[in-house]
């Protein structure tokens, strides 16, 4: 009884596994014998382990072909409720108001095809006295106070978390382009004034 306890849960696995993969290469096994049956490979070895390479085979690519499918029907599952989701917001009175304005703003900075900032440039800000880094993000403003003056809307990340700063507006002869990339201004924001252009010791940045 107790060898029968300890063999008998592998024999019947072993019976299991052994009637699935049967059951699953059946339909398939003579077609792969016959457009592989004829390769120099399996002439080395007998038909028996001819037949057990190729089920096993036909047992790969069906479990691949599985999850293939399935994360196919996962993404269009998913896009499909994201999409139906985005339709049921748009319905709602107010909250689509809001919500279609992120969406336009988080659109706008995330395309490949656009830049969302130009330049970098120094401002005066928060006093006339000192100075902030900005990131242009559009030119030619006289619209909106109705000044002959071309305006800059600036924006001034806050430190050290960039998504959160202050968009200003100021006259193209108060600002101080300067040649860094955005990517380095935006890691010398977040590191507060420590790394710039690959460096992180402060010492090695301003002469003090």
């Amino acid at each position: 009884m107790t060898g029968l306890a300890i063999l008998l849960p592998f024999v019947l696995t072993v019976v299991i596994v052994v009637f699935f993969m049967n059951l699953l290469t059946k339909p398939f096994i003579g077609f792969v014998k016959e457009y592989f049956g004829s390769s120099e490979i399996f002439s080395r070895f007998s038909p028996k382990t001819v037949t057990l390479i190729i089920r096993l085979l036909i047992l790969f690519s069906l479990f691949f072909f599985t999850v293939l499918i399935g994360f196919l029907g996962q993404i269009f599952l998913v896009n499909y409720f994201l999409k139906l989701g985005d339709r049921i917001v748009h319905k709602i009175p107010f909250v689509n108001k809001i919500y279609k304005a992120v969406q336009d703003v988080v659109l706008t900075i995330f395309k490949d095809d656009r830049k969302s900032f130009t330049n970098v440039v120094l401002v005066p800000f928060p006093t006339p006295n000192s100075l902030s880094l900005g990131l242009i993000s559009r030119e030619g403003l006289p619209e909106l106070t109705g000044a002959k003056q071309e305006l800059v809307s600036v924006f001034v990340p806050g430190t050290p978390n960039p998504s959160i700063g202050f968009m200003l507006l100021f006259k193209k002869e108060d600002l101080v382009v300067t040649d860094m990339k955005v990517d380095d201004a935006l890691k010398f924001i977040v590191s507060c004034g420590v790394i710039l252009k690959g460096k992180e010791n402060p010492h090695e940045l301003l002469p003090l």
